[in-house]
């Protein structure tokens, strides 16, 4: 990805792992004729949020103009800030020189769309569809349209460490109500800060059905290391 003057945008390089590892996840998944399950922890403040459901969502949009995207987070002001997040991205001078040349000439927001700030619809020159945004807190009560692309953001907070109430009810509605509202051949990703063995991204670990990449900071904090487990 470059900017207006051709140069490329840097980013640190735990950046990049957390890329490094869904794109690998991605081709793997490609090659098997697979849906994608992919779950990244690291530490808290790592811009895992910024990279996933804000960089991530914002650059599939351009590869696959019909691609409807849900972003569930730990509360509703979280699930706000992605939306408006997403919008200022969309309006930048960056992503409009960007997509110039793939799905958005130039990035448009589409008729229908009501300048929400739980919903964004971008108009595509593509004819399949327009790429639509939606953000929710996890334990909102909703009957939303079903979506290709679910990423769970953070979900657990710092709530879950001690309150097993919030563990369950978040689990629930992460296994019951989320994660169904995925197509048959969609993409689930989710970020997290390990906050507890039994919070919901520890269970979904425990599933079998993730691939996992686990970012931890080094024993003397002066740098982090990267542990990935593929799902066989």
């Amino acid at each position: 990805m470059v900017d207006q003057n051709g140069s490329k945008v840097k980013q640190a390089q735990i950046h990049l792992e957390m890329q490094g590892a869904i794109y690998r996840w991605q081709m793997m998944c490609k090659e098997r004729d697979i849906s994608m399950n992919g779950l990244i922890r690291a530490p808290y403040n790592t811009g895992k949020s910024q990279q996933v459901p804000i960089g991530l969502s914002a650059y599939l949009a351009t590869r696959k103009p019909e691609l409807e995207t849900l972003i569930i987070s730990a509360d509703g002001g979280i699930a706000v800030k992605r939306i408006l997040s997403l919008r200022a991205l969309f309006m930048s001078t960056e992503y409009k020189y960007w997509c110039r040349e793939h799905n958005f000439t130039p990035v448009e927001f589409d008729r229908t769309d009501t300048g929400s700030t739980q919903r964004i619809i971008l108009q595509s020159r593509n004819r399949t569809g327009n790429p639509s945004f939606e953000a929710y807190a996890v334990l909102t009560r909703t009957t939303g349209q079903r979506a290709g692309l679910l990423i769970l953001d953070d979900v657990c907070n710092d709530e879950d460490k001690n309150s097993a109430a919030r563990r369950k009810d978040v689990w629930g509605k992460v296994s019951n109500t989320w994660i169904k509202r995925v197509h048959d051949r969609g993409t689930i990703i989710s970020v997290c800060t390990p906050y507890h063995p039994d919070d919901a991204n520890s269970r979904l670990m425990r599933t079998g059905i993730f691939n996992v990449l686990q970012i931890a900071v080094t024993p003397e904090k002066d740098g982090y290391i990267c542990q990935e487990w593929i799902n066989k």
